[in-house]
C-alpha cells in the first residue's frame, strides 16, 4: 500500500487551478483544456479517507499511520450506479461536500497515485475534481491518461509524429513545392506569423518528415493548427510537425537559413 500521510489541509490551495476549473467550465477551449490538464499533472489535491485506527503523531508534529493502519478512500455514487473516486483542490471545496462523514480525514495525493488504484478497481467509473463547483469528471479512461503523466493532446501529437528519437534537421533533399505554396499562402493569411521556416527532419530510427517552425507574435495554437492543416492538404502522404520557433532552435537549427515565409518582405 502507498504511504498515507494525514497532513495540514489549509496548506493545499491550488490557486492556479481553481482558475482554470473555472475557465474551462465558463468556456472550454482546446488551449485552456490543456493547460487544466498540464497544471492537473503536478497538482497536489485533497482525497478523502477513513481510517480504521487513529494516526500517529511523530516528534516533528506530522502525522503518520502504523503499517496495519485499514484506509479506505471514499467513492461517489451517481443515480446511473457509477462509482468515482473525488478529489478536492482545498480544504474549503471538500467542505462543500456535506454527504462527507464525520470521521472523514484527508491525505494528499496526484494525479499519478491513480494509476495503481484504477488498474486493480475496474468498476471505478473515474475521478471528479471538486464535485460540488466545477464537478470536472476524468471518465476511467482519461483518468489513466492523466495519471501517466500524458494529456490527450501529446498523445495526438505523438501519434501524428514519425519523429520519435533523436531528430536532426536539414534542407530538403527534394522540395516540397505544393506543400510551400500551401504553407505559404496559410501564413499570409494569418496576421500574428512573422516567419516560416521550412526542413526536413529526420529521426535516428529512421523516420523522416517535413517540419514547419513557425515564429508568431503571441503563440497561438489555432494559427498553428491552420497552417499544419494546410500542409496536410497539399501532400497528405507527408508527415510534418509544426514547432514554435525558438532561440535554441535559431542558434542550433536555423542559424542563417532563409525564412520560406518573411511577413516584413511582404508586398
Amino acid at each position: 500500500m502507498a504511504k498515507i500521510e494525514t497532513i495540514n489541509e489549509k496548506k493545499i490551495q491550488n490557486p492556479e487551478l481553481k482558475k482554470l476549473l473555472a475557465e474551462v467550465k465558463e468556456n472550454k477551449t482546446e488551449e485552456n483544456q490543456e493547460a487544466l490538464f498540464q497544471q492537473l499533472l503536478k497538482a497536489s489535491l485533497l482525497a478523502p479517507i477513513i481510517l480504521d485506527v487513529k494516526p500517529v503523531t511523530l516528534a516533528n508534529g506530522k502525522k503518520r499511520l502504523p503499517k496495519t493502519a485499514g484506509v479506505k478512500f471514499l467513492m461517489l455514487n451517481t443515480k446511473d450506479g457509477k462509482q468515482f473516486l473525488p478529489l478536492f483542490t482545498d480544504i474549503d471545496q471538500a467542505h462543500r461536500m456535506k454527504q462527507l462523514p464525520e470521521n472523514v480525514q484527508f491525505t494528499v495525493r496526484r494525479l499519478s497515485n491513480y494509476r495503481q488504484m484504477l488498474q486493480m478497481q475496474p468498476n471505478t467509473s473515474g475521478l471528479v475534481i471538486n464535485p460540488m463547483d466545477a464537478n470536472l469528471v476524468l471518465p476511467r479512461k482519461l483518468a489513466l491518461l492523466l495519471a501517466d503523466g500524458k494529456t490527450p493532446k501529446t498523445m495526438a501529437q505523438k501519434a501524428a509524429s514519425p519523429l520519435s528519437g533523436q531528430v536532426t534537421f536539414r534542407e530538403p533533399q527534394l522540395y516540397p513545392t505544393a506543400l510551400a505554396n500551401a504553407v505559404y499562402d496559410a501564413c499570409a493569411q494569418l496576421p500574428g506569423v512573422s516567419r516560416l521556416w521550412l526542413k526536413q527532419a529526420v529521426s535516428s530510427e529512421g523516420g523522416q518528415g517535413i517540419a514547419l517552425i513557425v515564429e508568431q507574435d503571441k503563440k497561438d495554437a489555432k494559427a498553428a493548427r491552420q497552417i499544419l492543416e494546410a500542409g496536410q492538404a497539399a501532400a497528405p502522404k507527408t508527415q510534418i510537425i509544426v514547432m514554435d520557433w525558438s532561440q535554441d532552435l535559431q542558434d542550433k537549427v536555423l542559424k542563417d537559413a532563409v525564412p520560406l515565409y518573411d511577413r516584413e518582405l511582404e508586398i
